[in-house]
């Protein structure tokens, strides 16, 4: 990071980026953990543009922050190579803490939370890409009902107890009984 922005003073300048920098973005990308990096070194791109001293250096940075963007997206555009996971009470547990402090829907004050999120009766996905490891793109959590989703169903009934005020009884979910997911959560 250091190299990037105060070297030829910051790959940016009150014009755009300086020429060059797209291949050394592509050289960064292929280290491992690179593409973590790159996101993060976008994210710092847009802070200066908003703490910098003059017009000029907040326009270059603000040229660069954008120009990194569409590298990413173009980088992590492939469809194919875009994984859909589903979270259980075995995955990794580096994932699931990064899960825990990552909810802003429905925050959760420990692991415990969580697990009782990854019930049978519940489903929890994440989308990956092979570029970005351990960094789920987005979170889905869903509740399965036995019955028709009611819009205004309380997350005190989706979320608390076990399972019997939604029309469960204990046990695994039977696919054939599943009448309806309630998406109580997304993020990204």
């Amino acid at each position: 990071q250091t190299f990037l922005l105060q070297g030829g003073t910051g790959c940016a300048s009150g014009d755009g980026l300086l020429p060059g920098t797209h291949p050394l973005w592509e050289e960064v990308a292929r280290n491992r953990s690179g593409m973590q990096w790159l996101v993060g070194l976008r994210g710092d791109f847009m802070a200066a543009a908003g703490k910098s001293c003059s017009q000029g250096e907040a326009r270059g940075f603000a040229t660069a922050g954008e120009s990194l963007r569409q590298f990413l997206s173009d980088s992590l555009r492939s469809d194919e190579a875009l994984c859909l996971e589903r979270v259980q009470e075995d995955s990794p547990v580096e994932l699931l803490d990064q899960l825990v402090e990552g909810e802003r829907v429905h925050p959760m004050a420990s692991r415990g939370v969580l697990m009782r999120r990854l019930a049978p009766r519940f489903r929890c996905y994440i989308l990956t890409h092979p570029a970005l490891p351990g960094a789920p793109l987005a979170v889905l959590h869903c509740a399965l009902s036995p019955a028709e989703a009611d819009a205004g169903e309380s997350m005190g009934r989706i979320l608390g107890g076990d399972g019997a005020a939604m029309g469960w009884r204990q046990g695994n979910v039977c696919a054939s009984s599943v009448r309806s997911a309630i998406f109580y959560s997304i993020s990204n």
